[in-house]
């Protein structure tokens, strides 16, 4: 784990030993939280039920609505769909309260998220567009760069090309002159698939190796697995299946470490095509098995009522804080 992390676990066990400093140490959990949520899903998702916890008790409304959107944000990357959409309403309800219209886009772009993932595609495009009222907060700051491109990866869904790449390329535009890499890599990310779509694999295999240039010098996370898999898609569609399913194991092993379950049953229907073409059948039986354990999860219907799932990725009922923090 990088050092600034650890540091931020010890600062944040110093402080939870005051109670005089609780709110300040809400405040250090969000931070760790922030630090986590690309690369330790289910452990920031333990963390900010934490902080949900520790805001009611301070009866601080905006941290409560913030911890509301870190624990759906953490949901869906772990394919619990159902509870992402859960606290993303409970954030919204009190942010609208509140009158905090960044706090209402962020909510509407994760429930824009959630209804892509489960193809509610024109929900997905309502969700993302909405936010976009909101001129003052919204039209001059980088989410509307966030939110013009998951409406591009939401019209390349919808198979509607041209919007999509024009909705990449001005994205990329106001990500590239902020400096922000991870937004930049998220672009180009979705400009390759574009290319995948139009059967120009090299130019795409050209771009995502770009995207995996940039993210490179973070702890690998989830824009590295999503890079993974995507290349190993474009691979397979060129022809290329040792390169293919080399790629996209790797993208397996990284989405497992990471608790990315959201992406997994597309990383396994690839690699089931590819020991397909390779004649490798104990391979194809092993991931279709896997594959089928996704299914029978019912991992994109899941009903409400299945949230107890969640406790294989922390216990916080039995668990302390201090003891998350070890």
């Amino acid at each position: 784990m990088p050092i600034e992390t650890d540091n931020l676990k010890n600062k944040l066990k110093l402080l939870l030993k005051d109670p005089q400093k609780h709110t300040e140490a809400l405040i250090l959990l969000f931070q760790l939280i922030e630090k986590l949520k690309h690369t330790r899903i289910s452990e920031a998702w333990s963390l900010a039920n934490e902080a949900l916890s520790m805001a009611q008790q301070q009866k601080n409304n905006q941290q409560t609505a913030n911890a509301h959107l870190a624990i759906a944000e953490s949901s869906w990357k772990m394919a619990q769909f159902s509870m992402a959409v859960d606290h993303y309403e409970a954030a919204l309800h009190i942010y609208l309260e509140l009158q905090d219209e960044l706090g209402i886009a962020k909510c509407y772009n994760g429930m824009g998220i959630v209804a892509g993932e489960t193809d509610e595609l024109e929900r997905a495009l309502e969700c993302f567009e909405q936010p976009m009222r909101y001129q003052n907060t919204i039209s001059d700051s980088e989410w509307a760069a966030v939110l013009t491109g998951n409406i591009g990866h939401t019209n390349l869904k919808l198979q509607r090309f041209e919007e999509a790449m024009e909705c990449f390329e001005h994205a990329l535009e106001k990500y590239t002159a902020s400096g922000n890499q991870e937004g930049m890599a998220t672009m180009l990310g979705g400009m390759a698939g574009v290319h995948v779509h139009r059967q120009e694999y090299d130019k795409a295999l050209e771009l995502l190796k770009k995207v995996k240039e940039l993210i490179s010098l973070k702890e690998p996370g989830r824009g590295m697995a999503v890079a993974m898999m995507n290349t190993g898609i474009t691979l397979l569609r060129k022809g290329q299946f040792n390169l293919a399913k080399q790629e996209l194991e790797q993208a397996l092993s990284l989405m497992e470490k990471i608790d990315f379950k959201a992406h997994q049953p597309e990383v396994l229907r690839n690699l089931m095509h590819a020991c397909l073409e390779l004649e490798d059948t104990a391979e194809f039986d092993r991931y279709m098995q896997i594959y089928e354990e996704f299914r029978h999860e019912d991992i994109i219907q899941q009903a409400r009522d299945r949230h107890k799932r969640i406790i294989e990725f922390g216990n916080t009922q039995n668990q302390s804080i201090e003891q998350m923090l070890d």
